[in-house]
């Protein structure tokens, strides 16, 4: 599976106007017809906090709603927490990995399903601190997509 982290999503439905837009929506087109797309409820409720920030609170249920219910892109959760104390230990490896604690979350949800790959334009907060490979939207075109076929779309 390849999971998405927020900043791709909201590219995607709030900052359209970012030059990543393009990009973004090529390796994202591509990957929803291959159904193997997740995102972790985290990412859902920042997106949703996304939402608000730019005043489109009225929106925040649909966009849950949407993608709770999508068929192209699966939301995945963290393991049942069973004891909080065991739980904030284990979040805090993430923590002292050098993740941000809301990045943490989203790590430790990513390594407890079969995630391949996470795709996001911020990959230092990732990149070598967790353990699917971590690309850029850009970086996966130019590495898994038909390189001649991405060269021309751009």
């Amino acid at each position: 599976m390849i999971c998405l982290d927020t900043d791709i999503l909201a590219i995607h439905h709030i900052f359209i106007w970012d030059d990543r837009y393009e990009v973004n929506e090529k390796v994202l087109q591509r990957l929803k017809k291959e159904k193997k797309l997740c995102t972790t409820i985290h990412n859902i409720l920042e997106l949703c906090g996304l939402y608000a920030i730019a005043g489109l609170a009225k929106k925040i249920n649909r966009i849950l709603e949407i993608y709770l219910s999508s068929k192209e892109i699966k939301v995945i959760f963290p393991e049942e927490v069973l004891d909080w104390g065991d739980y904030v230990a284990l979040v805090l490896q993430y923590i002292k990995r050098g993740i941000p604690y809301s990045d943490s979350l989203i790590a430790l949800t990513v390594e407890q399903h079969d995630v391949e790959i996470f795709l996001t334009w911020n990959v230092k907060h990732f990149k070598g601190k967790i353990e699917p490979e971590v690309l850029t939207p850009s970086e996966y075109m130019t590495k898994y997509m038909n390189h001649r076929t991405a060269k021309n779309e751009i």
